[in-house]
């Protein structure tokens, strides 16, 4: 069993017994195996030496084979390489059992790369939050609404709310101020070819008191390319300003 990378160029033997035991773990370009003609057909093709176009022919037995594309949601996952004795198995009860064995291959194979995606998003998101967590520096996760979704531990204790009082209030409630901005425009659109805008506002904390911030702003997009939310990044300059101004 072979399963196609995420750019549909390489196929990568996950599974393999008997005389293709030794393919178990064999990388190798589309273009370089032979199963090709299968996979650009998307049919199932017969090999007459399953060697002959192999990347690497000491892994891979001089025998026949049948080759039959691995197909779950009308996508091509990969294929399932049977060797054979026979030097024509196109037709046949062997071949017309494989044909109906393909469809449940996929699926599980389909299921299988599901969940391995899932895992290794929920890891990727898992350290995200540690990282966002241990920051010293406040990060606010925003709703397109603009309202708080999520705030790190450096934002909750910078800003003096419980981690249920943040959730949900808008970014207004922080926002005094903007040096650069009317207050209309506190969240600027991003032009297109550029993800990250930068400037100075004036925050306000639970308990009444304010700071200067720098602000940092990124759009969240999703793969659609439309934005999701966003990602704030806040500096406190007051011990900058205090130094400058005793510098001064």
């Amino acid at each position: 069993i072979g399963v196609i990378s995420a750019d549909d160029r390489e196929l990568t033997c996950v599974a393999a017994s008997g005389t293709c035991a030794e393919m178990q773990g064999l990388v190798a370009p589309v273009e370089l195996t032979a199963v090709r003609s299968a996979w650009a057909r998307g049919k199932p093709t017969f090999v007459e030496d399953l060697r002959e176009y192999s990347s690497d022919p000491s892994r891979v037995p001089s025998e026949p084979a049948i080759s039959i594309p691995l197909i779950a949601s009308d996508r091509r996952i990969g294929v399932l390489v049977v060797t054979t004795e026979e030097p024509y198995p196109q037709t046949g009860p062997h071949t017309d059992a494989l044909l109906r064995l393909a469809p449940a291959v996929a699926l599980a194979v389909d299921v299988l790369l599901l969940g391995e995606h899932e895992e290794r998003t929920r890891g990727r998101e898992r350290t995200l939050a540690a990282a966002l967590a241990t920051m010293d520096q406040p990060v606010l996760i925003l709703g397109v609404d603009a309202r708080v979704e999520y705030a790190n531990a450096a934002a909750i204790k910078e800003y003096g709310y419980d981690a249920s009082e943040i959730a949900g209030l808008s970014v207004d409630d922080f926002v005094v101020t903007s040096a650069e901005l009317p207050h209309s425009e506190t969240i600027p659109a991003l032009p297109q070819d550029k993800s990250l805008w930068t400037g100075e506002h004036v925050h306000r904390r639970k308990d009444g008191s304010e700071f200067p911030a720098a602000v940092t702003l990124s759009h969240i997009r999703d793969g659609d390319d439309k934005i999701a939310g966003l990602v704030i990044g806040v500096r406190n300059l007051t011990e900058e300003r205090r130094i400058a101004e005793h510098m001064r």
